[in-house]
């Protein structure tokens, strides 16, 4: 291909619309901004909240969970949580969630359970939050 028919018109103009269209797509891409904001999930450490001060309340067979308590404390960014949710079901069985109730000012979560959770059965808790 002789350099001549590069400086063509019809190829000098798909060249430019193709370099407008990519400087377009880029700066779309660039202007899409998520604000920052506190959700996890996870083992171990996960950004948005930490979980501290969890205490556990036996039912009246002490056998049985009644509830767990623990504090929803956001990270840098995170706002207060708005919506607390656990399971403590054995890594082999199918998840069952518990709505926790708390209050926005506070980062006191308090999930209770119904007849059925058993202590021995007990090995993870998975918390879930979000503002």
């Amino acid at each position: 291909m002789s350099l001549s028919k590069l400086f063509r018109p019809r190829i000098l103009i798909s060249v430019s619309l193709i370099l407008v269209l990519a400087v377009l797509a880029f700066a779309y891409a660039a202007a899409n901004v998520v604000d920052e904001s506190g959700a996890g999930d996870g083992d171990g450490v996960v950004s948005g909240y930490t979980i501290t001060d969890i205490e556990y309340t036996l039912a009246s067979d002490p056998t049985e969970l009644a509830s767990v308590g623990f504090n929803v404390n956001p990270t840098s960014g995170a706002g207060a949580a708005g919506d607390v949710r656990i399971t403590i079901n054995p890594l082999d069985a199918t998840p069952t969630w518990v709505v926790c109730v708390g209050d926005n000012t506070a980062p006191a979560w308090i999930c209770t359970f119904g007849a059925g959770a058993l202590v021995a059965d007990i090995d993870t808790m998975r918390v879930v939050a979000v503002q």
